[in-house]
């Protein structure tokens, strides 16, 4: 059994260790070191979600903070999130309206907006990228799809 919640040595904050999965309504507030996932049916509104690994297929209503976030054509976000990674995973598509500021981007399916990418922007083989690239760095496999513009510089 592996431990659900530690207690910092140094200043004694409690930490949530714990993984969630939402599969109905849910309105609170977040915050673990775990794995969160809002399944197909699931719904968080009026939230902040702060996690190592958020994974949404369902509907969200407020804020995201994660180390990595996963995104599926089902999702609904209505808010803002922030991702030292983003994964778009094969046969899913992503769309977002607004400039999207991310870490790093790993596009295995199909991600439609324009991208600033703190390091880098990974079109694997089966990934589709169609909307304006600032990153510092650009990797496209063979039979990736990229349509937009395109500026790699060290400023990110």
């Amino acid at each position: 059994m592996a431990a659900q919640s530690a207690m910092c040595k140094r200043c004694s904050s409690y930490i949530d260790l714990q993984d969630y999965t939402i599969t109905s309504a849910v309105s609170k507030n977040f915050r673990t070191k775990g794995r969160f996932v809002v399944e197909g049916k699931g719904y968080i509104f009026n939230t902040h979600v702060v996690a190592r690994e958020v994974i949404i297929k369902g509907r969200l209503i407020g804020r995201i903070t994660a180390d990595e976030l996963t995104v599926y054509s089902s999702a609904d976000i209505n808010g803002s999130f922030e991702a030292k990674r983003l994964i778009v995973p094969a046969d899913n598509c992503f769309r977002w309206k607004e400039r999207l500021r991310v870490g790093t981007i790993e596009v295995i399916g199909e991600f439609v907006g324009d991208v600033a990418a703190d390091l880098n922007v990974v079109l694997r083989a089966t990934g589709r990228l169609f909307g304006n690239i600032q990153a510092r760095g650009l990797v496209v496999e063979e039979g990736a799809v990229l349509v937009g513009d395109v500026n790699i510089s060290a400023a990110g």
